[in-house]
């Protein structure tokens, strides 16, 4: 067996489908084990569906705009998840619309202000892979030479303004042009750009070339350049804004940074979120976070601000709701439950001949109490969405587990 027969072989073990739950029409364990998210999935959560909606819709206007909104919920009550679903549902939506917005997702105690830059740099590539292009600085160049040259004019910040303008010059000879000296092609001088835009150090050669000063490496660079790039990525049409995704806001509190560590990236992106749009120029943000309490009360008490601009306050947060009830964890283990289903359809399975029950009432109650930490005087409280998935899925294998040991 060679290497591609492993590889091939691996991928389709994971989508063979398991004997015992295709006698209840599903092509596997319905319920999503260790965390793992299935996006397109989502329970009871309309009232913080409506909220995104509402708030995302008003930066899809001819002007950039800046909006956010805030995600509160317990440890395992489904934050990251809605955030995923959010961006499938947003991705899917804007496909429908002549608007292209850029979606990033960043763990927020995870690094600096301009790691985030990055992401929405790498992202950018992504997007304009996507639709045919090389890469983001390429399409940037195509567009400026297709009678978008006027924009570069627009350009306030000089290294940026010179980069850009060095790599335009560049590719007028068929993107393949040559220096006196025989070296800086168009490809070379654009990769030189992208290494720039990154933060990276350049010799004295390449900014000789490239036209820069500056190296990018303080927080306010990386806003400014990224700023400014978005703008013209705006007007000349390729993509309006970005959906940054801020995922478990508390941990900027609790991996061991000091003050000045989160508070210096506390401030670094309230600059990226002011100087996103100002007299009516710039690109959209639409900045979507997730938090525990913890993280919110921190948030509050060390950079009020900031935790204003998130939209944490009372009348911008939306809180999750929790599974209240044996009642609702039904509801909630048939929502995953159909899911699977129509999946196991889609892929050309055969649904049973008899309707059967994967999980009894009583089953359910049984992952109801184990999410509520075993105590059976919890039933009709509330618990949330993680641990109770994982008790379900547990459930399931221990039955097909039985079933197979018979």
């Amino acid at each position: 067996m060679n290497l591609r027969d492993l590889v091939l072989g691996s991928s389709e073990a994971q989508q063979t489908r398991d004997p015992f739950f295709e006698r209840y029409g599903l092509r596997r364990n319905p319920f999503p084990v260790n965390r793992t998210i299935f996006a397109e999935v989502l329970f009871n959560q309309e009232h913080a569906i409506t909220k995104v909606a509402q708030l995302f819709k008003e930066i899809l206007s001819n002007a950039p705009q800046r909006r956010a909104i805030a995600v509160l919920a317990g440890t395992g009550g489904g934050k990251t998840h809605f955030l995923r679903y959010c961006r499938r549902s947003l991705e899917g939506a804007l496909k429908e619309t002549e608007r292209r917005l850029l979606f990033v997702e960043f763990q927020s105690g995870s690094g600096k202000l301009q790691d985030v830059a990055k992401e929405i740099i790498s992202s950018s590539d992504s997007f304009c892979r996507e639709i045919g292009e090389e890469d983001f600085i390429t399409a940037l160049i195509k567009r400026l030479r297709n009678g978008g040259d006027g924009a570069l004019s627009e350009l306030h910040q000089d290294d940026l303004r010179s980069a850009i303008g060095r790599v335009l010059e560049s590719s007028k000879l068929g993107f393949q042009p040559k220096d006196r000296a025989g070296q800086y092609t168009f490809d070379l001088l654009r990769e030189v750009c992208h290494r720039w835009m990154a933060g990276a150090t350049l010799s004295p050669t390449e900014r000789k070339y490239l036209g820069v000063i500056t190296r990018i490496n303080t927080a306010s660079m990386a806003v400014r350049v990224l700023t400014e790039a978005l703008q013209l990525s705006r007007a000349l049409g390729l993509f309006h804004g970005v959906v940054l995704c801020l995922d478990e806001i508390e941990t900027i509190f609790t991996r061991g940074q000091r003050p000045a560590q989160y508070q210096a990236f506390l401030q670094d992106l309230r600059f990226l979120y002011d100087e996103a749009e100002k007299l009516g120029k710039g690109y959209s943000l639409f900045l979507l976070s997730a938090s525990t309490p913890y993280g919110a009360r921190s948030l509050q008490q060390v950079n009020f601000p900031i935790f204003q601009r998130l939209g944490f306050e009372e009348n911008q947060r939306v809180i999750l709701n929790p599974i209240s009830g044996l009642d609702e964890a039904k509801r909630f283990a048939s929502v995953y439950i159909d899911f699977e289903k129509e999946q196991f359809l889609k892929e050309g399975g055969k649904p049973p001949r008899k309707a059967i029950e994967l999980l009894s009432e009583g089953e359910i109650g049984e992952a109801l109490v184990a999410a509520a930490g075993g105590d059976d005087a919890k039933k009709s409280f509330r618990v949330n969405q993680a641990p109770l998935l994982e008790a379900l899925h547990r459930i399931a294998e221990d039955k097909r587990s039985l079933q197979a040991g018979m």
